[in-house]
């Protein structure tokens, strides 16, 4: 969370001087005394060097306001004023009785008003070791009703009634170094004096530390603390620590994650019109967090926390008609969402109405209105407030980086238009200089944005190994794409070495995010064993998954996972090969033509099998277009054609295919379709030697 010293954090004191009279200051100045145990000459716990007490009681005249020494000076002179504290030195031994004589002066109980006696007297108090009475006047230096306000001498008063148990005293000790005004910041004495306090079940100081224990900022902050002080704090029915620690319990964080708990927690605010809880309990039942799914209640909630001003609510409301469930998609009602949220200051709104803009959500597409509202939504300013309502709205605790997100995804949208010149001049140098700004906040789109332009040279000088770099780290922010692209580098060893362990560790973390390629990949791991032990049950449940996902390449595996011994199934080969066929994959379809050429787990069908040899050849496959030229060759479910058959060897032989080489060596040896070249016959002939290929018909 974030820290609050010099940015909001503001604990209330209470108005002591109104509230001790009578009975009650009794209590309070019999508590100092109790600390003293012999006589004054030899006090049990620390006492105020005399010279310290000296100078502070000398300085606190000081705080005297215009009005009050005026009165003074009418009523004595100054050695009046000296001989009256004198005549009182008896009384002045008690330590409780100089704290009540000094009251009295300084809130005129029964006497006339007098700062000067009432702080001598407290100063008394102080020597003969009643510590309340330090932090009484720590308390009135700050508050400034009864003491010109003086800060410095509050700080003084009150660190010296800490330092002797006060737990009172502890904590604003521990605030004045929490706030860094006063004194200079030092956090490391604001966590002591607080856990002081804390010890004692101050409630302002079980909260503050619960707080601080969130920010990662603060050296030696654990969350696990943070849940021990938020928990206390929470039992004591503080409203603020109780938010926070169903925070904690929403994300586990210090804790198990515990969403019933969470839930009961935010139930109890929402009880009491907390709009945080109610942003929190529209998420919990529009994501089926710990209960049953429901949109109708979760979408209720958001608009009971919009209504009670919620800036966060309408850019959730609107995304469950946008994209949550197709069950309650309205793009008109996202869109009048989105104007809401943004009328109210929610960058996330903002980007949302964007998007709608973009892609003509609810609207018209309107590039130029989506890069208005993403550079809008980049103008937010975050306020703590403003960041305290997103953790809830969101599900997050706050730190830096989580911040960041929400402008991470603007910069990425707008660098989207720029690169495709969506309503503004393509810029590339500048697509590319957002995407970084983007990627510089963790952005995993934005890193395989970049990745994407140096792995092709788009816009950037083409580098392959910052195209790695830049797949690797939005990998490692758990983009499944670039995890299952980085696992086939290290499969394949294409710009990198071969590394089958660090190949399997992305593919297996990209198919448990079920993307189809790493699924297939993860088969084929299996069924050569890369990096683990060969298993043809484990490769078939990763390819049928895939398939199931609509990949194209998964029903080829399986066709081929059927045609291998001890698996052999030929007519499920045949049936994986046919579909993989009709998702367009060109291995797929010259496998299909071979079986069909073969009768092999299917009925012989010569003409079929040039069917799919000639759609495998039309898109490039050169064993299709080799064996397509000898269907021509020898009149094969078609009519014999040697120029059509040269013509196919001549495109498998651009490729590099032997045997289509060879062919080519034979015809132009025998002008079989083309003109006879023995040059050329003997240049195929040579070329088809050197790959090792022994031509025999």
């Amino acid at each position: 969370m974030e820290t609050m010293g010099n940015n909001g954090y503001q604990p209330s004191i209470p108005e002591l001087d109104d509230a001790l009279t009578g009975t009650e200051v009794q209590t309070v100045a019999e508590r100092g005394s109790e600390t003293v145990v012999g006589t004054a000459a030899e006090p049990a716990v620390e006492t105020v060097p005399e010279s310290a007490a000296e100078t502070v009681s000398a300085t606190a005249a000081s705080g005297i306001t215009e009005e009050q020494h005026s009165e003074e000076t009418v009523q004595n002179s100054g050695a009046d004023a000296v001989a009256s504290v004198q005549e009182e030195q008896t009384p002045k031994e008690d330590p409780s009785i100089c704290f009540l004589q000094g009251h009295k002066y300084l809130v005129g109980d029964g006497v006339r008003k007098d700062t000067r006696k009432a702080v001598a007297l407290f100063e008394r108090a102080i020597q003969l070791n009643n510590f309340e009475a330090a932090e009484y006047l720590g308390i009135q230096y700050y508050q400034g009703k009864n003491l010109r306000t003086n800060l410095k001498k509050s700080f003084d008063y009150f660190k010296l009634a800490a330092d002797n148990g006060l737990s009172f005293s502890q904590f604003w000790t521990g605030f004045f170094y929490d706030d860094g005004e006063t004194v200079d910041r030092n956090i490391g004495e604001a966590v002591r004096y607080y856990t002081m306090s804390a010890e004692s079940n101050f409630l302002p100081a079980l909260s503050r530390l619960g707080e601080l224990h969130l920010d990662s900022t603060v050296p030696g902050s654990r969350s696990e603390l943070a849940f021990k002080y938020l928990r206390k704090a929470a039992s004591m029915n503080d409203r603020p620590s109780m938010k926070l620690l169903a925070l904690l319990y929403d994300t586990g964080t210090g804790t198990d994650q515990d969403y019933e708990k969470a839930l009961e927690l935010y139930q109890n605010l929402a009880e009491r019109n907390d709009p945080d809880a109610l942003c929190a309990l529209g998420r919990f039942y529009s994501r089926g967090l710990g209960v049953e799914v429901d949109l109708e209640k979760g979408a209720r909630y958001y608009r009971m926390a919009a209504d009670l001003g919620s800036v966060h609510a309408q850019a959730l409301l609107g995304n469950i008609y946008d994209f949550v469930s197709s069950e309650t998609r309205n793009y008109n009602k996202s869109f009048e969402c989105y104007k809401k949220g943004t009328e109210l200051g929610s960058a996330d709104a903002m980007y949302y109405l964007g998007l709608s803009y973009a892609e003509g959500r609810g609207t018209d597409v309107d590039y130029e209105k989506a890069r208005h509202y993403y550079e809008l939504s980049l103008s937010v300013d975050f306020t703590p407030e403003y960041n305290h309502s997103y953790a809830f709205a969101r599900g997050i605790l706050h730190d830096p980086k989580s911040l960041s997100a929400q402008r991470a995804k603007s910069l990425f949208a707008l660098a989207v238009l720029y690169e495709n010149g969506d309503g503004v001049e393509e810029d590339l140098d500048h697509a590319v200089s957002l995407y970084e700004q983007a990627a510089k906040l963790d952005d995993a789109d934005a890193l395989f944005n970049l990745a994407r332009l140096y792995d092709g040279g788009y816009g950037v000088e083409k580098d392959i190994f910052k195209a790695i770099e830049y797949y690797t780290k939005a990998a490692n922010l758990g983009d499944a794409e670039a995890q299952s692209i980085i696992g086939e580098y290290y499969l394949e060893g294409n710009s990198v070495s071969k590394n089958y362990p660090l190949a399997l560790k992305y593919i297996k973390m990209a198919a448990e995010q079920e993307y189809p390629e790493a699924l297939c990949n993860l088969g084929l791991a299996y069924e050569h064993g890369y990096a683990v032990k060969p298993s043809l049950a484990k490769a078939e449940k990763c390819y049928k998954q895939a398939a199931e996902l609509g990949d194209c390449n998964a029903p080829y595996f399986l066709g081929c996972l059927y045609e291998k011994s001890g698996n052999q199934d030929p007519e499920l080969a045949f049936h994986y090969f046919q579909a993989a066929a009709g998702l367009d994959n060109e291995k797929a379809m010259y496998k299909v033509a071979a079986m069909l050429r073969e009768g092999i787990g299917t009925e012989q069908d010569y003409v079929r099998a040039v069917q799919y040899y000639r759609q495998a050849a039309e898109r490039g496959y050169a064993r299709a277009q080799n064996d397509l030229a000898i269907m021509y060759k020898n009149g094969i479910g078609v009519h014999q054609s040697y120029e059509k058959a040269a013509m196919y060897f001549k495109l498998a032989a651009e490729q590099g295919h032997p045997r289509a080489i060879s062919y080519l060596s034979m015809f132009y040896e025998l002008g079989l379709g083309v003109t006879k070249d023995l040059r050329l016959a003997r240049e195929y002939f040579e070329k088809s030697a050197s790959l090792g290929f022994e031509f025999s018909e």
